[in-house]
C-alpha cells in the first residue's frame, strides 16, 4: 500500500528537525523527512512489546517514559551504559560487554533493539 501521509510543519519545526538529523543548522527536506519517517516506521514494525521475561532483564522496558530525552537523562543519571548516538528519535547505547542497542520510543511503549550501528542511512551528511 502506498500512503499519503500529511505532515505540516514550520519553518522551526523543520529547522528543529534539521539540526537532529544533520547536527547542523539546516532545514530538513522533504525527502529526508521522508527516509526519516520510513526509517521510524520499519523500526516500529520490527520491535515487538518486551516479554515479561525481557522486562526483568531490563527494567527500562517496564517502564512508562514519555519521552527520550527522559530515557536519555535517566542513563546520564545512572551511568551504567555510554550513549554513542541520541537524536530524539532514537537512543544508542553501548553496555559494559561492548554489545550496542537502539531505544525507540512509540506509542506501545520502549523497544530495544540490538545493533551495530542503529544511526540513519545518511546520518553522516
Amino acid at each position: 500500500m502506498k500512503t499519503n501521509i500529511s505532515i505540516e510543519l514550520t519553518d522551526e519545526e523543520r529547522l528543529n528537525l534539521g539540526n537532529k538529523y544533520y547536527k547542523k543548522k539546516k532545514m530538513i527536506t522533504r525527502y529526508d523527512l521522508n527516509e526519516l519517517v520510513k526509517k521510524y516506521i520499519y523500526d516500529v514494525l520490527e520491535a515487538t512489546p518486551p516479554t515479561a521475561q525481557e522486562q526483568k532483564q531490563d527494567p527500562l522496558l517496564a517502564k512508562e517514559w514519555s519521552s527520550l530525552s527522559q530515557l536519555k537523562e535517566h542513563l546520564i543519571r545512572e551511568g551504567q551504559t555510554i550513549i554513542t548516538h541520541f537524536d530524539g528519535f532514537q537512543i544508542v547505547v553501548k553496555d559494559k560487554d561492548g554489545y550496542h542497542y537502539s531505544y525507540i520510543l512509540d506509542p506501545v511503549g520502549l523497544h530495544k533493539l540490538k545493533t551495530k550501528d542503529a544511526r540513519p542511512k545518511n546520518y553522516d551528511k
